[in-house]
């Protein structure tokens, strides 16, 4: 599937190259990390507490702020011409999305703060404002993959809080990200490690602050 816009904008830098390699852009595109989001949300959410109709009103607060409202704030840059593919593969294309991104997590975490929710909710929430923020920060030297960071927080946050066992089962899942992301050439190794690193880490940390 074809998501590069041949008349996005031009920018100063080099363009990376964008090859099509079928098998990788249909994981890069069904594990992209507003979908990895969205599949987890309603699985921590019910975690979280044990009013289903609760969960649901948690899932669909993440998802519409954190999942939907920028998605389709890229479709809109996307089919303007401002960038060249939704999976933003040239660091300019990155740091708005990143802000509406990082701006929807801290909504949702207001509201889970307000509404007092505590739990694997929260950290879901705080741990995606950190990791976005991240990756922001250092997008113009640095270009991060996002897809691995997601896949990384995703399946730390299966094992933890799942099961080691359920965690085992996202290894497979991980790799196929990450020889995705390498095979359309849209990261070094070092960025796609470093996605993990932070996808992992931040969800570590965050688990253990709050338990604490």
């Amino acid at each position: 599937m074809n998501y590069s816009n041949p008349e996005a904008q031009p920018e100063r830098t080099p363009k990376p190259t964008l090859i099509r390699v079928p098998w990788a852009d249909f994981v890069s595109n069904i594990l992209a990390p507003p979908v990895v989001w969205t599949v987890l949300a309603p699985l921590i959410a019910l975690q979280t507490t044990s009013s289903t109709s609760q969960a649901v009103q948690l899932a669909a607060v993440y998802v519409i702020f954190v999942c939907i409202i920028p998605s389709l704030y890229i479709f809109w840059q996307f089919r303007r011409g401002v960038i060249s593919d939704i999976h933003l593969p040239r660091s300019s294309d990155r740091l708005r999305p990143f802000i509406v991104t990082a701006a929807g997590a801290a909504i949702t975490l207001a509201i889970y703060l307000l509404g007092h929710i505590e739990g694997k909710m929260l950290v879901f929430a705080l741990a995606t404002l950190v990791q976005i923020s991240i990756l922001g920060i250092f997008t113009a030297v640095w270009k991060i993959s996002i897809h691995a960071t997601c896949i990384g927080s995703a399946a730390m946050a299966v094992g933890l809080w799942f099961g080691l066992l359920s965690g085992l089962m996202m290894i497979p899942l991980v790799l196929l990200v990450v020889a995705a992301r390498l095979r359309l050439l849209r990261h070094t190794i070092f960025e796609v490690i470093s996605g993990l690193l932070v996808g992992s880490f931040t969800v570590i940390i965050l688990t253990s602050l709050v338990k604490n």
